[in-house]
């Protein structure tokens, strides 16, 4: 399970690194348009690149806050886990006789 997760994790990387890579020819031969007006369809596709490269700038942002969370979780699983165990039959030493 845990190498499917790291191979999916991996194609997703590839093609996030494919489709930026892909937006670096249509920026450099569409840079010096002659624009037809207010709906120019290269506009509108520079746009919608910049609208995307902005928002992938996030990414990173999103990426710390999830880690913060995950060592938070895990901090508070293993407290209350160390919790669970420390009051335990055994560690009372009660002695089952029946």
């Amino acid at each position: 399970m845990e190498k499917r997760r790291k191979l999916v994790a991996a194609a997703m990387a590839v093609l996030l690194l494919l489709a930026v890579l892909s937006f670096y020819p249509i920026v450099a031969k569409n840079a010096h348009h002659d624009c037809t007006g207010e709906h120019c369809p290269i506009c509108m596709e520079m746009e919608a690149i910049a609208r995307t490269v902005s928002e992938l700038r996030q990414l990173p942002v999103l990426q710390a806050v999830l880690l913060v969370l995950f060592v938070f979780t895990q901090i508070l699983g293993w407290r209350w886990h160390s919790d669970c165990l420390r009051d335990t039959l055994i560690t009372w030493k009660v002695e089952l006789l029946n």
